[in-house]
């Protein structure tokens, strides 16, 4: 993560810069659409959490999250940064951040999805101790499966 850029939570202005960055990563219109409803409903959940990474005014990534009570897990609604400041370690850091909001709340781990066919995304979940899960058909939409992915913190004891 570059040494000027800072994680902080969403404020509804960030809202037209995620979404440009979804555009630009490539995005469908039908998963922008979802992410921001996402947002909106997780802003208003007292287990919901969204925060971005800015550098100057400039938002260049952002994750959801909800952190659920009833299995103490949390789940990743949405995570991107933005292309041009890809390998710079901010998904990373955005990661360890939910991971460290996840254990405040005594969570047990962390989870999330993605396309099966996102081979950046599954070797940095991968590369950061996320054990794949399972399989979702269709997922996504016909003919794209998604793979979930958890990353358990005390694994096999309650905490």
């Amino acid at each position: 993560m570059t040494n000027k850029s800072i994680i902080r939570p969403f404020v509804q202005s960030d809202v037209e810069q995620i979404s440009d960055i979804l555009q630009k990563t490539g995005w469908a219109n039908q998963y922008i659409d979802g992410q921001k409803r996402a947002i909106q409903k997780l802003l208003l959940d007292e287990e919901g959490e969204v925060f971005v990474v800015a550098i100057a005014d400039l938002v260049v990534g952002y994750i959801s999250v909800q952190h659920h009570k009833w299995n103490r897990l949390s789940y990743v609604h949405g995570l991107v940064v933005s292309s041009i400041y890809h390998k710079q370690g901010i998904a990373k850091k955005l990661l360890e951040h939910v991971e460290v909001q996840a254990k405040v709340r005594s969570n047990r781990g962390v989870y999330l999805d993605t396309p099966v066919d996102n081979f950046v995304a599954r070797a940095l979940y991968e590369s950061t101790k996320y054990i794949e899960s399972y399989i979702i058909p269709e997922f996504y939409r016909a003919g794209l499966d998604g793979v979930a992915y958890m990353k358990l913190f005390n694994q096999g004891k309650n905490f």
